[in-house]
């Protein structure tokens, strides 16, 4: 099965000699081009970007398979030394599988609770891929005011960074 595909939205050159802080790079590799194969990253932080078209793999539900696949690919980055978060997708999807749902919501009401309820169990899902892996995971709930206000931003920003601090994967979804 080739690898699903999801995209880096942003990652961190590391600064010449392997320390301190990189430049930000607008040219964005897929997962599958990151150079992973090689002992020493080019990149320190990477941003994980997953939709829900890559999770469910084309279908109306989570795949287990493609969360693996995903889920091996980060393991292997944060082996090799790399600061990781994954953004994912997928809430409304795994609500719609669990309520026997066929057709996504046309009114917002309905989308929150159809995330609402698969918030929850696609976060279970990715703890399974991760415990296999031994890397702990946290849930990061973000929403655009969270990002606007200034003490908002601080705070998810230090919770963020002491995620990583802590070798800890943040799991970050947006909460609509």
């Amino acid at each position: 099965m080739r690898p699903p595909r999801a995209q880096l939205v942003a990652y961190t050159r590391r600064a010449e000699g392997g320390t301190g802080r990189g430049v930000l790079t607008h040219q964005l590799p897929t997962l599958e081009t990151l150079p992973v194969s090689s002992a020493a990253l080019r990149y320190s932080r990477i941003v994980v970007k997953v939709g829900t078209s890559t999770l469910t793999a084309g279908g109306d539900a989570i795949s287990p398979a493609a969360l693996r696949q995903i889920g091996q690919q980060i393991g292997t980055l944060l082996q090799r030394g790399a600061i990781v978060a994954l953004v994912t997708s997928g809430a409304a999807a795994a609500g719609r599988e669990r309520l026997g749902v066929s057709v996504d919501a046309k009114d917002v009401p309905r989308k929150q609770v159809l995330a609402a309820v698969g918030q929850a169990l696609l976060m279970r899902q990715w703890d399974q891929v991760f415990r296999e892996l031994d890397v702990p995971v946290a849930q990061a709930l973000l929403t655009r005011q969270d990002l606007s206000n200034r003490q908002s931003y601080l705070n998810a920003r230090t919770t963020l960074l002491n995620c990583f601090d802590c070798r800890v994967l943040p799991i970050i979804n947006e909460n609509d």
